[in-house]
């Protein structure tokens, strides 16, 4: 009988290029049996490759589709093929230290609880010495516009950007409010209540959607410090990259998303929190000036007015790229379904 718990989940975040060292990190430092479900949206060839090779050779499942998937696209698909008591989703683009995947389970067991996040470092060259997330708080707050009244939810992240040799030696497993998709553990049996996650958060703020599902449920969501696992983050994009980054990161779906947060939660859509995460072509300009003005990247002035430049190009191909893509995200993921 097989005594395998856990699934573990790759989702494409916002690139390829880290696919191979994720991966490998992963196969290091996980010491328990594990399952594993790899969902592979329209990557490159030589990625494509690089997976169905390694899919022969580790006996992971590979599901290949043919078009490029959001995220939670994708983590439906592959909760779909787990048969395990527990999930774990990690992102494509992560680095793990020792034994995070036993820890979380630890953590789940000795606590009961449906949800455990680990501690989720930032940056490469070096890893692991900036904090992303330690957990967090999903806040309500009011904002007067023009002079009404309007209700809101926020994440507010513990300790981001702080030093982790500063803060983690005081981190003890405690009850969180917030996770974050970069890495977390989920029972299969709380998404199975929920019906799946959310797919009409589309691009943005998914996890904050599921930090509230969670507390809805009367579900637990759990730190465990002892299980850290790093988001490498903001590297520059190969050619071949920056359409699955347009994609990823397009305004138009980010704003329906934020909308469809508003009308689960019950929130008002004007606020400028919505506003603000609404708007995602930061990111999508911030990597183009890196792709084409590299030289200069280290001098703000300078990228300033690549950006500025670069700004109407962007908004064109936000568009055409939502109009390309829509189709594809009304469609149910069982359609999109293939294998490697």
């Amino acid at each position: 009988m097989d005594s395998t718990v856990v699934t573990i989940a790759v989702i494409q975040r916002e690139c390829f290029s880290l696919t191979e060292e994720s991966l490998n990190s992963l196969y290091e430092n996980t010491d328990l049996p594990f399952k594993m479900v790899y969902i592979d949206g329209a990557s490159p060839r030589a990625t494509r490759q690089y997976l169905q090779n390694q899919s022969k050779e580790r006996g992971f499942e590979l599901i290949r589709v043919e078009k490029y998937l959001q995220p939670n696209q994708a983590r439906n698909i592959a909760f779909r093929h787990t048969q395990t008591p527990y999930i774990a989703f990690v992102d494509n683009d992560c680095l793990f230290r020792q034994g995070w995947l036993t820890k979380l389970l630890e953590c789940a067991r000795e606590t009961g609880a449906e949800v455990v996040t680990p501690i989720i470092t930032e940056g490469s060259n070096p890893a692991f010495e900036t904090v992303h997330c330690i957990g967090g708080e999903t806040v309500a707050f009011e904002e007067e516009v023009q002079g009404v009244t309007k209700k809101g939810i926020r994440d507010e992240i513990h300790y981001k950007k702080h030093r982790a040799t500063d803060v983690l030696d005081e981190m003890t497993r405690c009850e969180t409010g917030l996770t974050e998709f970069h890495c977390v553990l989920v029972k299969t049996e709380l998404l199975h209540r929920l019906g799946g996650l959310d797919e009409g958060m589309i691009n943005t703020k998914e996890h904050l959607d599921f930090s509230l599902a969670i507390k809805h449920a009367n579900a637990r969501l759990f730190l465990e410090p002892e299980s850290v696992v790093n988001y490498v983050g903001d590297s520059p994009l190969k050619a071949d990259e920056l359409p699955f980054y347009f994609f990823r990161w397009n305004t138009r779906f980010a704003r329906k998303s934020m909308l469809n947060l508003c009308r689960k939660w019950h929130l008002d859509p004007d606020t400028e929190f919505v506003k603000r995460r609404s708007d995602l072509s930061w990111r999508r300009q911030h990597q183009l000036a890196q792709f084409f003005a590299h030289g200069v990247s280290g001098n703000s002035k300078a990228m300033a007015v690549v950006r500025k430049v670069i700004s109407p190009f962007d908004q064109l191909i936000d568009y055409l790229v939502y109009l390309r893509s829509r189709k594809n995200l009304a469609n149910p993921t069982e359609a999109l379904e293939g294998t490697g």
